[in-house]
């Protein structure tokens, strides 16, 4: 498994995406390598992110070959979320709340959005 994480880096709306580090309580993520810091054009040191967005990458790709995160909104409304007691990725029904393991079936749904900008696709 490769460990990727992602949060918006701390007074800005602005995503990165690499390795995770704490500090004093403070967190911070770094891009892995300079060709990634240009493509999300951002310097490539430690950069202070807002905790609250910190995710993890779960090492699936969707049929667009989108990274899919924990916290990702997929097209029907299903919420990817990581269980630690289980140590796994998982789709959390939108209605139920109910929790199952990620399937084929969902790595070709869309990302319509996140948990951390994009809330409002989950109220009816």
């Amino acid at each position: 498994m490769i460990l990727e994480y992602r949060a918006i880096i701390l007074g800005t709306n602005k995503w990165i995406r690499g390795n995770y580090s704490q500090l004093d309580g403070a967190h911070y993520i770094r891009p892995k390598n300079i060709s990634q810091a240009l493509h999300l054009n951002v310097s490539h040191q430690w950069h202070r992110v807002k905790h609250s967005t910190i995710s993890m990458w779960t090492n699936f790709k969707n049929k667009e070959g989108k990274k899919m995160y924990e916290g990702d909104i997929l097209q029907d409304r299903s919420v990817i979320v990581y269980r630690s007691d289980k140590a796994a990725f998982l789709i959390r029904h939108p209605n139920t709340g109910d929790t199952r393991l990620i399937n084929d079936e969902d790595k070709q749904k869309n990302i319509i959005g996140n948990i951390y900008q994009d809330l409002h696709l989950l109220i009816d």
